[in-house]
């Protein structure tokens, strides 16, 4: 590996880097950190140093919020179960006026060739039914509406 130096705040290095079987030979530039320099600024820090104080990118890997104030069983305020995953309804196994028990499937939903099956996170009445065999659904979309208090037969 040779070094060049092009000034006294870059050094540059010269690598092999082999991708898909084929060899390419690459230089790197490695840049003294200053202030507002670093990773985030499209600098790199060379091997082994410590990145401390320097900003990291941010990247969004957090998935995204569940329907609209959901609750932690898994039905909105207003009683709405909503799709978890984006996909294709295949099947709907309830209707207005069911009643359901926890666990109860109330809608198989096909996503990436698998089927799903979409339970009641709690007992209750159906009260509404928003979608129908072969509607597409993504992430949130609103499915079945449960009354929790119209669980009593």
């Amino acid at each position: 590996m040779q070094q060049y130096v092009s000034g006294a705040s870059a050094r540059r290095r010269r690598f092999a880097v082999t991708v898909d079987g084929v060899r390419h030979e690459v230089i790197v530039e490695e840049l003294d950190a200053s202030p507002g320099e670093g990773a985030a600024a499209g600098g790199a820090s060379p091997a082994g140093a410590s990145t401390a104080g320097a900003a990291a990118p941010s990247r969004e890997t957090s998935p995204p919020p569940p329907a609209a104030d959901a609750g932690a069983n898994g039905v909105s305020a207003d009683g709405w179960v909503a799709a978890p995953m984006p996909g294709t309804v295949t099947e709907v196994e309830v209707e207005v006026g069911d009643q359901v028990e926890a666990g109860d499937v109330l809608v198989i939903l096909t996503a990436m060739k698998l089927e799903n099956e979409i339970n009641a996170p709690v007992a209750g009445k159906v009260k509404a039914v928003a979608v129908a065999e072969g509607d597409t659904v993504n992430i949130g979309d609103r499915l079945v509406q449960l009354d929790a208090g119209g669980a009593g037969r």
